[in-house]
């Protein structure tokens, strides 16, 4: 497998303040899908296309056809944006929380070049 490195999320430095901590494989995709699931279309100046529309869906009421939306809105951001997994499942549950309710989102990947399967939790908004 090539050994896929980037920024660690968010950015920090090392101990001495020289050099930008770096995350590896795994870590770095999970990292990469994290910042891809946080940041909304048009945040970002130099690609404004860059990012998943979950916001999109805040404060509306949850039903089969809004999971199947969210689902669909995942999988075509990880396709355009993160093309070095393939989603194998993606899973959507409602959390109650003291402070409100939050989506709670899985997502099983397989990394294309390894066959190896991977996987990430991602907790949306607060509503």
């Amino acid at each position: 497998m090539k050994n896929y490195t980037g920024w660690k999320f968010p950015p920090s430095f090392n101990d001495k303040g020289t050099e930008i901590e770096m995350v590896s494989d795994h870590i770095d995709i999970r990292e990469s899908l994290y910042i891809l699931f946080s940041t909304h279309p048009g945040e970002r100046p130099v690609n404004i296309h860059y990012g998943c529309n979950l916001r999109q869906f805040l404060f509306k009421r949850l039903t089969a056809q809004l999971i199947q939306d969210i689902k669909f809105t995942i999988n075509e951001a990880i396709i355009k944006f993160e093309d070095r997994i393939e989603v194998m499942e993606i899973s959507i549950n409602e959390e109650d929380e003291k402070d409100g309710k939050y989506l709670s989102i899985n997502i099983l990947y397989r990394i294309k070049e390894t066959g190896e399967a991977g996987e990430f939790n991602y907790q949306s908004e607060t509503q």
